[in-house]
């Protein structure tokens, strides 16, 4: 949630019933209960996206691919339990909630020409 400030002046120069208030408003910041919950920036997403290291980049796009965690485990050399705990702070790091999220975010950062191709 946004907190804004707004303003409002009245335009009586203009002398035209169609514009006689003019509305500005601008954001002065998130509101939230934890401030680590508030959303990342698409921006903010790719710049600690770029931070991950490869077996995380690996594991986000095997995710993105509909990959188990057994398969992702095999691909990688590790536990599935090491995927699950790596992905678990993948998400927080990117301010993720559930695993689908990294695919959304990956789509998008596609789609906005920020990483390579998924496949």
């Amino acid at each position: 949630m946004c907190a804004l400030q707004s303003f409002k002046r009245r335009l009586d120069e203009i002398e035209d019933p169609a514009f006689c208030i003019l509305g500005v408003s601008r954001i002065l910041g998130f509101v939230d209960k934890d401030e680590d919950v508030r959303r990342l920036s698409l921006r903010e997403q790719f710049a600690v996206f770029n931070t991950l290291d490869d077996i995380d980049h690996t594991i986000c796009r095997m995710i993105a691919d509909g990959e188990s965690t057994k398969d992702i485990a095999a691909t990688v050399h590790l536990t599935t339990k090491s995927i699950e705990n790596r992905r678990q702070r993948i998400m927080t790091s990117l301010g993720l909630r559930r695993p689908v999220e990294i695919v959304k975010l990956l789509v998008r950062l596609e789609e906005n020409r920020m990483i390579d191709r998924l496949r």
